[in-house]
């Protein structure tokens, strides 16, 4: 895999929200045939996570639009009462350094809430390939279990005697 030049794995992959840092770890989404079971385990703790991070950027972008709007709001009220039109209003505001800072902030954390989602949905990719792959396999045991059984004839009733031959009355304890 290759980066955009001067940067690494570790920044592309991470965000910050409302001065927190959060890590969209790739390695949460690797698994392979031995790990599958245990991924989608441990995947679900993750895929938590990263829903709570999901809406705390939600909030913070909530947070951010109401900033710019109250201060898009003042300055054009500002603006109109001292005597210009709604449309000299309304471009005045938009050019306000502080309303102009202010939606380069929303803009930004849409950015980071779209980096959080599409993370996300890499997670449930992620979890229907596991489970297309624990299906297969489980296909695949199937397959080896009756190809097993016939290459064996009898094999089940022979581990039918073994197990009745097993009862505690019939086991002896110093052998």
């Amino acid at each position: 895999m290759t980066f955009p030049e001067g940067f690494t794995p570790e920044e592309l992959a991470k965000v910050e929200i409302n001065g927190r840092v959060v890590i969209l770890e790739p390695t949460h989404l690797l698994f392979n045939e031995q790990t599958v079971h245990k991924w989608q385990q441990e995947s679900q703790t993750w895929y938590n996570f990263y829903s709570q991070v999901q809406f705390e950027a939600e909030r913070w972008l909530t947070d951010l639009e109401d900033t710019h709007d109250a201060l898009f709001d003042e300055n054009y009220l500002n603006c109109k009462s001292n005597g210009c039109t709604e449309k000299q209003a309304e471009a005045a505001s938009r050019i306000d350094a502080n309303v102009r800072a202010a939606k380069k902030k929303v803009d930004d954390a849409k950015i980071v809430l779209g980096k959080i989602k599409s993370f996300i949905r890499s997670f449930d990719k992620a979890f229907d390939t596991a489970k297309s792959m624990e299906y297969r396999l489980g296909r695949e045991m199937d397959k080896v279990m009756r190809t097993t059984g016939d290459r064996f004839p009898g094999l089940d009733a022979q581990i039918e005697d073994i197990i009745k031959g097993s009862s505690p009355e019939n086991l002896d304890p110093l052998a």
